[in-house]
């Protein structure tokens, strides 16, 4: 028995010894150079008083020994802009101190910035440096980011004013147009929204874009998500613009080269409340128009409207999570030379039909109120997708109110028959979009027509002489959606 037991002691006294020797001591090689992912985080723009998104990089150990980083600190210390994350631990004080880097292996260090307003219009240059000391050898990651100043309004009710080209505007929570008062944007002007916010027109909001200097309507991110994912493409990072009714003053909103993009709704024209539903009327309707104008990429529609009044020229619209526009309750709708077109993106599935209307609207599951479609005219437009029909008509069985709408030299892509509804259309043709002969000259989204376009020549010569979405006069033949084709 005791010769058992003195041999148990001793197979454990051997393993104890076996893992002792096995602990290797820290690396004390003074050359020791620690690895880094980046030698230098860049931020993009970051308006001032508002946090950046979290970036990171990372610090590996490539030795078969641990190593232990005496000190982890700021440059600029308390002063510095930036804030950081080592491992877990973030840094409160002067330094981090004293972490243990184990062998072939690598720790996270997390860093975000928030920039202060100084009186500079361009964006502005913001650094400091993540100093690290290893067995008294110095080493550094640079911290880049560029603030920009801007105009801030959070929860605003605004009366008549003009907003210049000078500084972004930026958009926190929501803004409201007050009844019978005008916002006009100049040329230029670049308008963020924050995560859920909206404008509200109670008045009326002009758009002044020129075809060189655009008006733009964003989220308030301008960096990346991920690796080679920018803000750019992610639908539903705001609210949208939405266009209320009004009993008191006449809504004549109108938008000059514009882009409308990654909101939820790209823009609600007539909004209301349940409650008010059936009061809504032609008369309290807003009065939109919009003429040469991007709407694109937002995660529902890209234009709902409630029996309103829309004129649209040169519309450019793609990309949506459901409709591309949504016209229900009736109104008085003209859209000319228009292309939309969805086929889904990254973030977006198409599912649904890119063109909805109707002149009814559902309170509840047991009541549904109606009001005429007096007009609903589209002239020369390219309807198309890549669901088999884009096109979804709807009125209830029965109905009395009005039902009028024309397609008059369109390219559709429907399986429906229209009947009178359709005037010298094409149906389900390709439109055939430009490539470049070199791919390395593509441009994502391209919309001009390809030479082997079967809507070239093919539009109603009533427009002939009209200008196109790129101030193109367009011939005696014009040509069908936005553009007009250039050999």
């Amino acid at each position: 028995m005791r010769k058992r037991h003195f041999l148990v002691y001793s197979f454990f006294l051997l393993l104890l010894f076996s893992l002792f020797s096995c602990k290797k001591d820290p690396l004390t090689n003074p050359n020791f150079q620690l690895g880094f992912s980046t030698d230098t985080l860049t931020f993009d723009t970051v308006f001032v008083t508002l946090g950046s998104t979290t970036k990171y990089f990372t610090i590996r150990n490539n030795e078969n020994k641990p190593v232990l980083i005496s000190e982890i600190k700021l440059e600029d210390g308390n002063s510095s802009k930036f804030r950081i994350n080592v491992d877990g631990v973030s840094l409160t004080d002067a330094a981090i101190n004293d972490i243990t880097l184990p062998a072939e292996d690598s720790i996270y260090v997390f860093v975000e910035v928030t920039v202060d307003p100084n009186g500079e219009p361009l964006p502005f240059l913001i650094e400091d440096k993540v100093l690290f000391e290893t067995n008294g050898n110095q080493q550094q990651v640079v911290l880049q980011a560029y603030g920009q100043n801007a105009h801030f309004f959070r929860d605003s009710i605004i009366e008549t004013q003009t907003w210049e080209d000078d500084l972004p505007y930026v958009i926190l929570n929501s803004i409201l147009i007050q009844e019978c008062h005008t916002l006009t944007i100049k040329e230029g002007v670049d308008i963020y929204f924050g995560g859920a916010s909206s404008m509200f027109v109670a008045g009326n909001l002009v758009v002044e874009g020129m075809k060189d200097s655009i008006v733009t309507f964003r989220g308030v991110r301008l960096d990346e998500v991920a690796d080679d994912v920018e803000y750019d493409d992610v639908p539903g990072q705001w609210n949208g613009i939405y266009f209320l009714r009004n009993d008191g003053c006449n809504i004549n909103s109108s938008f000059q080269y514009a882009e409308i993009r990654n909101a939820q709704f790209g823009m609600i024209v007539g909004t209301t409340t349940l409650e008010d539903f059936p009061n809504a009327t032609l008369a309290n309707g807003p009065k939109l128009t919009i003429e040469n104008t991007v709407i694109k990429n937002n995660a529902v529609f890209g234009l709902l409207s409630i029996n309103s009044t829309i004129e649209a020229k040169n519309l450019l619209m793609f990309k949506s999570g459901s409709q591309l526009m949504a016209i229900q309750l009736g109104g008085h709708y003209t859209f000319e030379h228009c292309t939309f077109y969805n086929r889904g993106s990254q973030f977006l599935e198409h599912q649904d039909e890119l063109l909805f209307f109707s002149n009814y609207f559902v309170v509840s599951p047991t009541q549904a109120i109606e009001s005429d479609l007096e007009q609903l005219n589209f002239t020369n437009c390219i309807l198309y997708g890549s669901l088999d029909d884009e096109i979804f008509p709807d009125t209830l069985e029965g109905s009395q109110a009005g039902f009028n709408y024309t397609f008059d030299h369109c390219l559709l892509k429907s399986e429906l028959d229209f009947e009178a509804n359709a005037v010298n259309c094409l149906f389900n043709l390709n439109p055939i979009f430009f490539e470049p002969e070199d791919p390395d000259d593509a441009i994502e989204d391209d919309f001009r027509l390809g030479s082997a376009s079967p809507c070239i020549d093919a539009g109603n010569s009533i427009t002939a002489g009209s200008f196109d979405f790129n101030m193109m006069i367009r011939d005696a033949s014009p040509d069908i959606g936005a553009y007009e084709f250039t050999p």
